[in-house]
């Protein structure tokens, strides 16, 4: 029973990096001139229920254009959260979650049996050998424009997906260019490590079972528009964990795998775009 729990709470743990991830849910109106934004968060192909919210959620936040980060708190059953009263200047607001890091290692214990724990190597006692020891680190990023678009900057931490088009007006047809680095370098497919981008759309198909694909080369991505609706882009990365590499988690595991997500609306006729605070 014990095991069989371990190995739920794992399944929910894989279930962060699975095609959507995690990502932000934001969206806005415009009704007798007054500015009604909220936002919440999904998992995977839904939107997250309240306990499992609580579960991987570390920290729901907005940042504003003049870098001042509030923190939003996840409302039961995951309801969408009004943050109109958040945003009170002109720019682009930075939406930010990601969750609680998830550890998991795999082994044969001094008994010959298979074990499951989640926890770092070196909080298990018992290990003869180690199948596999994993770190887990997923995050998710929308961004909100009042007024004009402006350049974003890379924050230089972890995996970042950075998009060098403006996202608050796009059409079908437009092209969306994006930068993807890990901790401040770009990355780049090559012959041991093929890195890319999925994206998926509301608009695709009913099932959610069709993807864009672009390979990351030199750091760059890139893809159109086929039609308006929510937009997640998907980059998933693995780090090797060596003495030269990530050394400050090489008593704890030998991998860590970071999922991140951008997620933007593409509605076509602009006309009720939020273009001041009301």
């Amino acid at each position: 029973m014990k095991i069989n729990k371990i190995i739920l709470l794992f399944i929910f743990a894989l279930n962060s990096l699975y095609p959507q991830g995690l990502w932000i849910n934001t969206f806005s109106t415009l009704n007798n001139k007054k500015s009604n934004i909220k936002v919440s968060l999904g998992l995977g192909k839904t939107l997250l229920k309240s306990s499992n919210g609580k579960l991987i959620v570390d920290n729901f936040t907005i940042t504003s254009p003049t870098g001042n980060k509030t923190t939003v708190k996840i409302l039961e059953k995951n309801k969408p959260i009004d943050i109109s009263n958040k945003i009170n200047t002109q720019g682009v607001y930075s939406i930010d979650a990601h969750t609680k890091s998830i550890f998991y290692t795999k082994y044969i214990d001094n008994n010959n049996k298979q074990q499951l724990k989640l926890k770092t190597k070196d909080e298990i006692k018992n290990i003869k050998k180690i199948i596999s020891s994993i770190k887990f680190e997923t995050y998710a990023k929308s961004y909100l424009t009042i007024g004009e678009w402006d350049t974003i900057k890379a924050q230089n931490k972890g995996l970042e997906i950075i998009p060098k088009t403006n996202l608050s007006g796009l059409k079908m047809g437009d092209i969306v260019n994006v930068n993807v680095l890990f901790n401040g370098k770009p990355l780049t497919i090559t012959p041991g490590s093929i890195e890319y981008i999925t994206i998926n759309s509301t608009s695709f198909s009913k099932n959610n079972d069709f993807s864009l694909f672009s390979y990351i080369i030199n750091g760059k991505a890139q893809f159109k528009i086929l039609s308006n609706g929510q937009y997640i882009i998907n980059c998933y990365h693995k780090e090797n964990i060596t003495n030269n590499n990530l050394k400050y988690l090489y008593e704890k595991v030998n991998q860590v795998y970071y999922g991140t997500t951008l997620s933007f609306n593409v509605k076509g006729d602009t006309s009720n775009e939020l273009h001041s605070i009301k």
